[in-house]
């Protein structure tokens, strides 16, 4: 048990206040998460300016090109005529296939590039804030920073699903089927992986 005294020194030590003060300015989590996902606030405090400028720079520059090629794609197949010569199936009929298609691949377009312009406003305003304020800019905007990605995750998955009602009105039921199996077994993998590496890296900086 520890002494009065000792609980008094743990309370006055300067981590404990720096801590103390961090918590205060972080009292909820920010607008839109909890506390414990405020990752890029808590590593921007530790590894300063310059290091955390050059992160943010690099991780929107990635989801900027990734998310802009996943645009320009996406906008091609949603200004061209596909025809279903298999487009009537068990569960749907042609008319639906061509529905759902255009709404998934129209979603893709949309979403990818709105994380493309999400990724370019956030990537405009650290360079206008500088260097020098780089770990102010990640501890006031840190629930921004994994949307633009997040934003480009979820256009991929909606690219997915515009190819497998694509892929089911090109070719027989048997080709279709085996997209469906092998392309669920992928994303549950993804999935596992992605959760497992989040969250033993989210450990790793919490000690």
């Amino acid at each position: 048990m520890a002494t009065e005294m000792e609980q008094t020194n743990i309370v006055q030590s300067p981590e404990y206040e720096e801590e103390a003060e961090f918590q205060d300015a972080f009292p909820t989590g920010g607008p839109l998460g909890e506390k414990k996902n405020r990752t890029w606030a808590d590593v921007a405090r530790v590894i300063g300016n310059e290091a955390i400028y050059e992160r943010l720079q690099s991780y929107w520059e990635f989801v900027g090109a990734t998310s802009g090629f996943i645009a320009g794609f996406s906008f091609v197949v949603t200004t061209d005529t596909i025809d279903f010569p298999y487009g009537d199936g068990i569960v749907i009929t042609t008319e639906i296939r061509e529905i759902l298609f255009g709404m998934f691949a129209g979603l893709t377009f949309l979403i990818s590039l709105c994380a493309t312009l999400f990724a370019a406003i956030l990537y405009s305003a650290l360079n206008l804030s500088g260097q020098e304020n780089a770990v102010w800019f990640a501890q006031e905007f840190w629930w921004m920073i994994n949307k633009p990605g997040l934003m480009m995750i979820l256009s991929i998955l909606t690219m997915l699903l515009s190819s497998f009602f694509s892929v089911g009105g090109l070719y027989p039921p048997a080709v279709n089927v085996t997209c469906w199996v092998v392309g669920g077994l992928s994303l549950l993998f993804i999935a596992y992986v992605f959760i497992y590496v989040d969250r033993q890296v989210k450990g790793h900086l919490g000690q």
